[in-house]
Formats: C-alpha cells, structure tokens, sequence
C-alpha cells in the first residue's frame, strides 16, 4: 500500500476487525381512519400505533418526528416529512421504519392502446375519485422516490393500503402466478 495506513471514519488505524458503524434505528409513522371524502376506516391508526410502540417500546427504536395521523395526515404534511424532516433529521449510517396505513388507490389511462396504471397514497385530505382531483393524492412513484432519496443506510416502508400492491409493477403478478410458483417449486 505505498507506506500508507488505511483508517477508519474516526481517522484511527483501521484494523480488518472493527464492525460497521451503527447510527440510530429511527421509527416514523402515517395512520389515517377519518378522511374528509373517503371511506372510514377502522385499524388504520390502532395499527400505526401498535407499530409505533412495538418498534419504540420493544425494539429501542427512536421517533425523529410526530406520527402523523388523522387530520394530520395531509399531503402537504406527508410530503414535508419526507422531504423536509426526516431528509434533514436522518443520518447516513441510521435505519428507518416507515409505515403508512390508510386507503389506496389506483388509476387505470388508457394511453392510445396501453393500458397506463398510477398507484396513489390517499392523504386525510383528498378528494374521491370521481371528482377527478388526483393532483389531492400522493403518487406512490413520487413518494418511493423522495424515500429512495433519504440519507439513511437502511429503509424499510410498509405500506398497508388497500390497491397498493401494484407498487412492484407486473413483478407481483409474476410472483403470484401458479406458473411460476410451480416452476420455482419443481427447481428447488
């Protein structure tokens, strides 16, 4: 290596046998049972908490910021946590548990002759499908992304939200298929 020692983060000799650095294990929470327009829900809120105080209370997780639930559950509120709070509270080497539960939806266009599909996060506020006010809903693309985009080294989102398994695209209907269960099963 040229005379050169190799160090580790803390500027110290590194030695081969150091682990990882571990940051905190931080627990953010979205639960919404009472919407303005849509359906009521019933253990959308229950089961944010129960995951709140199982990840907090059980497993030493930290809450960087408030659980958002009900009429705090906005878009604009969602959209700030992940963009403004938690993209400046997190640190590189921190996990993160995210956990949305709430309604879903998706949006089928056709688009000449493809069919165009848009899952959305249903924020407290939003408006029903058919007033056609999407722009009130949070694209799961967009808010993937903005997650993708946070510093932590680990991220786990859960989402409990009816319609929104198309997340994963045609991947979940591979997976689901009896074909390929069978196949999968007859090579192992």
């Amino acid at each position: 290596m040229g005379g050169k020692e190799i160090r580790n983060w803390r500027g110290h000799p590194y030695n081969g046998n150091e682990p990882t650095r571990r940051g905190r294990n931080i627990i953010a929470v979205i639960g919404i049972d009472d919407y303005v327009a849509w359906r009521k829900l019933h253990n959308a809120v229950s089961d944010a908490k129960g995951l709140q105080d199982l990840f907090v209370n059980k497993l030493g997780f930290k809450e960087l910021v408030p659980p958002l639930f009900n009429k705090d559950a906005t878009q604009p509120a969602i959209t700030s946590l992940l963009q403004d709070e938690l993209s400046t509270k997190l640190e590189s080497d921190d996990s993160l548990v995210l956990f949305f539960a709430g309604h879903g939806h998706t949006e089928s266009t056709k688009v000449g002759v493809k069919e165009i599909k848009t899952g959305y996060l249903i924020p407290f506020d939003a408006r029903l499908p058919q007033e056609h006010k999407f722009s009130t809903y949070i694209k799961l693309d967009s808010f993937l992304r903005d997650v993708a985009k946070l510093p932590a080294r680990h991220v786990l989102v859960i989402l409990d939200a009816c319609y929104s398994g198309f997340a994963l695209g045609e991947t979940v209907q591979v997976l689901r298929s009896q074909e390929r269960y069978s196949d999968d099963m007859g090579r192992r």
